[in-house]
């Protein structure tokens, strides 16, 4: 054979080997691909939220998001982690938060989601399942909402395209009555208060043109808010509704440190507004304090310093649910709080806190007040 034959003989050789390499590389490509689709499988999240990262690691960047309920489809599992795919890439999901079988809404629902209404005044939207997290709206008493599951004490809402978060507690299936047990228009109310200021407007800076004693009662015309609309010398005037009960309150002095202690810590959760005395839609540390006591008919100025001088003075030993604990000044500015046991203080800390709960020492303290004898 001469020397061209055996070069010629010799390329074609080159050249089926690089084609029987290629089609290899082809053929194990695509059967990579079936056994992905083979190998899929269906789980569920369980959580709340379930982070999506960009590799296999708690340390990963967070690419997004997959929510309780939401149906995923698996690729295996790499180093602890689900694999899963996420706009077109593979990423990863802890499988700890996945389960074969969907996860009931938590709520009387009819298919995915299901029907609330609130119950309180103002109900906050929060960012996140939890009293800290930060709130970016509200809705009022009687709003219909439409529900997405439950997530420990929170409930799974849509909000401005999102999902977010109310407390549970504060949702019926039924929705709640314009908030009177009335006859007709009209209804009766007690005074809670030892005095209850009447003003000209429905806000606290409505002019106070007299007011109430605690026992006294009230022939109410509807709410506007937080307050309540009575007549008073021939006119229309408000009375703030918090002060207001629909049994007459008992002259003697029946309540305990722990009846107010356990009335303060159900507005966590509500906002901090300075200036404030609002228990739902806002208040600051002695606004809070102040509308407390004053709910079982204790009278405290709107001041932290001034409340120091209010009550008998205990030790910190002694203290008890109920009691006013008083922080020392930081930066000429002081605070208060109501003692709940158990070391922990309830208080309108901040507006980025609202009311909440704290380690009662978790500032120095100046010292505890008791109100309730």
């Amino acid at each position: 054979m001469c020397l061209g034959g055996i070069m010629r003989k010799s390329l074609w050789k080159k050249i089926l080997i690089y084609t029987l390499s290629i089609c290899m590389v082809l053929g194990m490509t695509m059967a990579m691909g079936i056994q992905d689709t083979a190998a899929s499988y269906v789980r569920y999240v369980t959580a709340s939220s379930l982070n999506i990262r960009k590799t296999a690691s708690g340390k990963a960047a967070v690419v997004g998001y997959y929510y309780k309920g939401d149906k995923v489809t698996c690729y295996g599992v790499v180093d602890g982690w689900t694999k899963v795919k996420y706009n077109g890439y593979y990423r990863y999901v802890s499988g700890s938060y996945l389960s074969s079988s969907k996860p009931s809404s938590g709520g009387s629902s009819t298919g995915s989601t299901y029907t609330r209404y609130v119950t309180a005044s103002t109900l906050n939207v929060r960012k996140t399942a939890s009293y800290s997290g930060t709130v970016v709206g509200s809705y009022s008493k009687g709003a219909k909402l439409t529900c997405y599951g439950r997530s420990g004490d929170w409930t799974k809402i849509k909000y401005n395209g999102y999902y977010r978060y109310v407390a549970t507690q504060y949702l019926s299936s039924s929705k709640p009555s314009s908030g009177e047990s009335s006859t007709g228009s009209t209804y009766t109310r007690y005074v809670t208060a030892s005095t209850l200021n009447v003003r000209k407007t429905a806000s606290y800076s409505g002019t106070v043109v007299g007011s109430y004693s605690k026992g006294a009662k009230l022939t109410c015309y509807g709410r506007s808010g937080d307050w309540t609309k009575i007549k008073y010398n021939g006119y229309y005037r408000y009375v703030c509704t918090q002060y207001l009960s629909s049994s007459k309150p008992s002259t003697g002095s029946t309540v305990t440190g722990k009846d107010v202690a356990n009335y303060a810590v159900q507005f966590v959760g509500n906002p901090y507004k300075w200036g404030g005395e609002s228990l739902t839609n806002g208040a600051d540390c002695s606004g809070f304090t102040k509308a407390v006591f004053a709910h079982f008919g204790y009278s405290l100025p709107h001041n932290s310093i001034d409340q120091r001088g209010y009550g008998t003075a205990v030790s910190w030993s002694n203290k008890q649910p109920g009691d006013l604990i008083c922080y020392n000044q930081i930066d000429g500015v002081g605070h208060v709080g109501i003692y709940i046991g158990n070391n922990q203080v309830v208080h309108a800390g901040s507006s980025s806190t609202g009311i909440h709960i704290s380690k009662a020492d978790y500032r120095s303290v100046w010292g505890v007040r008791r109100i309730v004898r």
